[in-house]
């Protein structure tokens, strides 16, 4: 044996046993903080805690960790067995701080000024705008194929997305009905019973979706100082095309609530924006759970992406400005498939009263 093996052997046993060392005194700091929070500290029942959590309940021993749960993406092959369902419930808390009504917000905005700036939200009631701070998560070269979503919040699917924004979508949305946007109806599919005999033809109705219509425009300074304002439409182009995407505004859904689980037995009512995140759409899966959907007559769209030379570089400071133009989309007749329906097919109509949130496969 070299006179080098005993010394790299006890530089070995120095190091295991640093680590075990680092270990214990990891345990024993969570152990005195698990026990602080039991004894009335930082956080305890009773206690205000962090913002948004409710008086009289204990909460997370690591709020950091309970506001990255919060915002973890959902997925669509996300887990959905018992543990997961459970972590992901004792999230669900932070979003059970009361939201000012559209009508107090539009009657003294000022009175809720400290909200609206934690939540980078500008809100114009005589102006009848609505801006909110972000940033651009995606542009053209970090993003090639196409996109289902141009704004997210960090719990929505940023892996797609062109603008992220740290607001609340609960008080966005409250925020838009203040300067007199009312929610619409989204776009909605319905499966054929008995389906058709042609195997080749469509065996779901789509209907489009119908509303309010709002501007969406984005401003930004370049790195020379430049100032930029372009729609939101004119940043993306037809994947098969390379055509800009035309638009007359986006139609105002307001997402909608939904009951979700909260442990094993109970269940709770949750603004479905809050929970997924994702706030203007132009893939649209027939759920209505986004704020904006895209102005079109199809089920499905065209995929787009993000123009190569008219988005804000990746990582560049946004406001984002919300505007109703004053239009309406009137709902129109369900048309078999997702083609471009034939006039006689727009006739107004009410909507159903149930709408129907199965989506059919691409």
């Amino acid at each position: 044996m070299s006179a080098s093996e005993p010394r790299s052997r006890r530089r070995v046993q120095r190091r295991r046993s640093a680590a075990r060392a680092a270990g214990v005194l990891a345990l024993l700091l969570l152990a005195s903080a698990v026990s602080a929070q039991q004894d009335g500290g930082p956080g305890a029942s009773g206690s205000p805690g962090p913002a948004g959590k409710p008086k009289g309940r204990s909460v997370t021993p690591d709020v950091a960790d309970a506001e990255a749960l919060a915002q973890k993406p959902l997925r669509d092959d996300e887990p959905s067995g018992p543990t997961e369902a459970q972590l992901r419930s004792r999230s669900y808390w932070l979003f059970e701080a009361p939201v000012p009504t559209p009508e107090e917000l539009a009657a003294d905005p000022d009175a809720h000024a400290e909200l609206l700036e934690r939540n980078g939200i500008a809100l114009d009631v005589a102006a009848q705008t609505v801006s909110v701070r972000g940033g651009v998560v995606h542009d053209r070269s970090s993003l090639e194929y196409p996109i289902e979503y141009l704004i997210t919040t960090e719990r929505g699917k940023t892996y797609e997305s062109a603008f992220l924004v740290r607001a609340r979508p609960k008080l966005l949305d409250a925020c838009l009905q203040a300067v007199g946007l009312e929610p619409g109806t989204g776009m909605s599919y319905e499966f054929l019973e008995p389906p058709p005999e042609d195997t080749s033809a469509p065996d779901y109705l789509t209907t489009p979706a119908s509303g309010p219509l709002a501007s969406i425009d984005v401003t930004w300074i370049d790195d020379g100082g430049r100032a930029h304002r372009a729609s939101l439409e004119s940043m993306l182009i037809d994947a098969l095309t390379g055509e800009e995407l035309q638009g007359d505004g986006w139609i105002y859904i307001g997402s909608r609530t939904a009951l979700i689980p909260r442990g094993r037995e109970d269940t709770v009512e949750r603004f479905m924006a809050d929970i997924e995140g994702n706030l203007v759409a132009i893939y649209l899966d027939g759920r209505g759970t986004c704020l904006f959907e895209r102005n079109s007559l199809r089920g499905i769209d065209t995929p787009y992406t993000l123009h190569p030379e008219r988005m804000p570089p990746r990582s560049s400071s946004v406001t984002l400005h919300f505007h109703p133009t004053g239009g309406f989309v009137e709902p129109r007749e369900a048309f078999a498939g997702s083609e471009q329906p034939t006039p006689d097919q727009l006739a107004p109509r009410q909507p159903a009263p149930d709408q129907p949130s199965s989506k059919p496969p691409r």
